[in-house]
């Protein structure tokens, strides 16, 4: 398979779409509890998070990737 190589700029743009992902998991979960609305589980929560920290992770590293 030919996987073409990104530009820079396309790798920054990756990196916003994965950190923002992030940030709407992450305020899915917070969300419930001010509003006082049905609770996620804690199934749930914890998979949120996971889900949260993945998406912040691969952000950091594809800015990592960018700067060497």
């Amino acid at each position: 398979m030919y996987f073409p190589r990104l530009n820079p700029n396309q790798l920054n743009r990756i990196s916003e779409i994965c950190g923002n992902l992030g940030l709407l998991f992450f305020a899915s979960l917070v969300v419930p509890y001010f509003l006082g609305v049905d609770r996620p589980s804690l199934k749930i929560v914890i998979l949120g998070l996971i889900a949260t920290i993945a998406s912040w992770s691969s952000s950091i590293l594809i800015l990592k990737g960018i700067k060497t």
